[in-house]
């Protein structure tokens, strides 16, 4: 289907009673309980669920815009396959301040970046929150870069 991939193949959602997705969801649930816990959401007045799941293959010269994903309020990148140069995930600065002004600084850190890129790696799990503006820079590698994403959202 066609979403923000560039040339790249995006799945349809995954059946999430199929067992293999159930295996990999298990899997993924002590991380993402603590994310959870680190942005402090009471889920003694709500529950986590995952809504949808889905993979994104990006060949050589693919890549994803720049988009959020409205309704949740978690989401992930799990790489399956990622070799060198195969794109970065890039994080934006969410204040619209900072598009008209930024502050100089000594060194670059994560806390005054208007952009956060985060080096794919087979294995790495990237939970972050659905607001986030965010996009994968162009697949260099000759390789393809193999990505399964979910979201999480509260229901009361």
């Amino acid at each position: 289907i066609n979403k923000s991939n560039n040339f790249g193949w995006h799945s349809q959602d995954f059946n999430l009673n199929d067992d293999i997705p159930k295996q990999f969801l298990e899997k993924a649930k002590p991380i993402i309980k603590e994310a959870i816990d680190d942005m402090h959401w009471d889920l003694s007045k709500q529950d986590s669920r995952i809504t949808n799941m889905w993979s994104i293959i990006n060949q050589k010269d693919s890549s994803n815009l720049r988009h959020i994903h409205p309704n949740c309020f978690l989401s992930s990148a799990y790489y399956v396959k990622a070799p060198k140069d195969c794109g970065e995930l890039k994080f934006y600065d969410p204040r619209s301040a900072a598009i008209y002004r930024s502050a100089s600084s000594t060194k670059a850190g994560k806390l005054n970046m208007e952009v956060y890129n985060v080096i794919p790696k087979e294995g790495l799990l990237v939970l972050f929150p659905s607001y986030l503006h965010h996009s994968v820079n162009m697949n260099q590698s000759n390789e393809e870069r193999i990505v399964i994403s979910f979201n999480v959202n509260l229901i009361y």
